[in-house]
């Protein structure tokens, strides 16, 4: 009889097989086990709507031929890691492809790794041996699957390999995102055979995962329906073929998870809910039909996970992607501020005298110019300039180093005019900074005098006039008695400043038009150690140019005629300071004498 038996069990693992083949879905549920929040080890069962829905928009670029891009922002808790190795671990098996994964810290490559391994040693289907089985990789006997689990710590992570699906996790926390990104995307090949997945919670408008998402999202909609089974079919649609970097955007807000989902305990409980809706709570009601046993459910996680703080939640269970990416990664500034805050065009181009030795500056327009103007001086205004002069200090996770920024902004209600940007060094910086400040009524200027702007502190106080450029201190004395020291030095002072612009984009006291700018602004923010900086990967100079601004306006002397180059009387600017001569000119000989 058990001679007999073997043949039939053959033919029903056969039949099983084949009919996971037809049926992935089937395959999944059925045959891949997970750790439950109870911690018994069970088969899925049942695919949550999040996990349908990126096994849909998989199994939409197979039929469509094409590579399978897909990147996702996600509530915690979703199970879709576990679905993307599922889905590695199928390919690995089936087609024998190299697979990497790669997480952001060592906990959670471990955490994937294991996942994955659960998955191989309770597969109850014909497998290939382990042949290694370690932290971080299983690689099969006589099978040319393999897979493996890196941490994203340094540029060249998984550079080394040529992986067929790659799985990016929390890639908006890679300490060198967009510089492992670029080396590592590079490795995998533009076939409808490969694949990688972009998953991640917001964190803050970080240099990789954030511009990916806005590039998917902005320029390809998915659309939702449900065949009469209820599972989601995905209606895709490239609305700028141009901008799209042909990632599928799939967004899981916390509401469509049943786990987010309480019942009330206590007669009157519900009416109580209803009666103390906050608007938030009722923009989410009428906005995407919740209802209050989700928001039970949604109010209980504010105390229970996320330590009372609303900003946490937004972060962990976003209810949609701008709200995400506002309110997580700790940013320093407030981002709705800044969100509100309208990009305009500026022209590109330089400074120069009409003619020679004349007073009178004009802008040409180039491509190649460091200099950027919104809008051109208005005589009878007042300008305050803030000059952060580069370092040549590379940032984390960056090739390029930080630039020279001088910002322009008005006096009077402090809206950004014009500014001027690019690498330009100590030396070269001097004289098409004083076109500027000229250029801009006699501007009030503040220079930070740190490491190399000490020099640009120096050359300007020879040829500018002292009663137009911040001093030491400048902002705590009344102009009786002035310190003789150029420029505002940051060090210590650093956290000071910060604060000051924080407070006066708060007020709507400083405001930015230039989208640089602007973006540098979104990713500033607290580190892990408390100390404001730039997100890894990206540049803080435009933020140093802007409190430096901020510092000019709690400083400026409101006693100050402003200057126009265009006007014959120049008031207290000194005459053709720029140059540093004085012309007289004779019937036959010309003759300058040093001003």
């Amino acid at each position: 009889m058990s001679t007999q038996a073997l043949p039939v069990l053959d033919s029903r693992i056969q039949a099983e097989q084949a009919l996971c083949q037809l049926n992935p879905l089937h395959h999944i549920e059925k045959h891949f086990y997970i750790k439950d929040g109870d911690g018994e080890l069970r088969p899925i069962r049942k695919l949550k709507l999040a996990q349908l829905k990126l096994l849909a928009l998989y199994f939409w670029c197979k039929q469509q031929e094409i590579p399978v891009r897909i990147i996702i922002l996600k509530a915690r808790k979703e199970g879709l890691s576990t679905l993307v190795q599922i889905l590695m671990q199928i390919e690995a098996l089936e087609r024998g492809i190299d697979a990497v994964v790669i997480a952001h810290d060592s906990e959670s490559t471990k955490d994937i790794f294991r996942i994955g391994e659960r998955c191989y040693r309770n597969y109850d289907l014909p497998k290939p041996a382990l042949q290694r089985g370690n932290v971080g990789e299983l690689k099969f006997k006589d099978h040319e699957g393999h897979i493996q689990v890196l941490t994203a710590g340094n540029e060249l992570a998984g550079t080394g390999l040529t992986p067929q699906f790659l799985h990016c996790s929390e890639a908006a926390k890679w300490k060198k995102g967009s510089e492992t990104a670029t080396a590592l995307f590079q490795s995998v090949a533009k076939s409808p055979k490969t694949t990688i997945i972009v998953e991640c919670t917001a964190y803050g408008y970080d240099s990789l995962f954030k511009p990916m998402w806005d590039s998917a999202h902005d320029n390809c909609r998915v659309a939702w329906s449900l065949d009469p089974s209820g599972i989601p079919i995905p209606k895709v649609e490239i609305t700028n073929k141009d901008e799209w970097n042909n990632y599928i955007p799939l967004f899981i807000p916390w509401f469509e998870d049943p786990q987010y989902s309480e019942t009330f305990e206590y007669v009157g409980e519900s009416e109580f809910l209803e009666q103390t809706l906050t608007a938030q709570e009722q923009s989410l009601i009428d906005r995407f039909g919740v209802n209050l046993e989700q928001i039970n459910a949604y109010r209980n996680l504010l105390k229970e996970k996320c330590q009372k703080d609303p900003q946490i939640r937004f972060q962990e269970y976003p209810s949609t992607p701008r709200e995400a990416f506002i309110h997580s990664g700790r940013p320093k500034f407030n981002i709705e501020i800044l969100d509100q805050m309208a990009v305009e065009p500026f022209s590109r181009g330089m400074l120069t005298p009409a003619a020679r030795m004349s007073r009178r500056l004009e802008f040409v327009p180039d491509s190649t110019g460091d200099t950027y103007i919104r809008e051109h001086p208005i005589q009878g205004f007042n300008y305050i300039i803030g000059v952060d002069v580069a370092e040549g200090k590379i940032p984390d996770g960056q090739k390029k180093p930080d630039g020279t920024v001088v910002l322009v902004h008005r006096a009077r209600d402090g809206v950004q005019v014009a500014k001027m940007y690019g690498q330009i060094s100590e030396e070269a910086l001097v004289e098409p900074l004083l076109l500027l400040m000229e250029y801009y009524n006699g501007a009030w200027t503040t220079i930070e005098s740190n490491s190399s702007g000490k020099h640009v502190c120096i050359e300007v106080g020879k040829k500018y006039p002292k009663s137009r450029l911040y001093c030491k201190n400048d902002e705590f004395d009344d102009k009786g008695r002035r310190n003789a020291e150029i420029g505002f030095r940051t060090g210590n002072n650093r956290r000071i400043a910060v604060g000051r612009l924080a407070s006066y984009l708060d007020d709507r006291q400083i405001v930015f038009h230039d989208e640089q700018t602007i973006q540098e602004h979104r990713t500033f923010h607290i580190s892990t150690g408390g100390k404001p900086e730039a997100m890894p990967g990206c540049h803080d100079d435009h933020v140093s140019a802007a409190w430096l601004v901020c510092i000019g306006m709690a400083s400026f002397p409101h006693n100050l005629k402003p200057y126009h180059p265009y006007m014959k009387d120049g008031g207290n600017f000194p005459r053709n300071y720029r140059y540093g001569k004085r012309a007289s000119v004779g019937r036959r000989t010309r003759s300058r004498r040093a001003y």
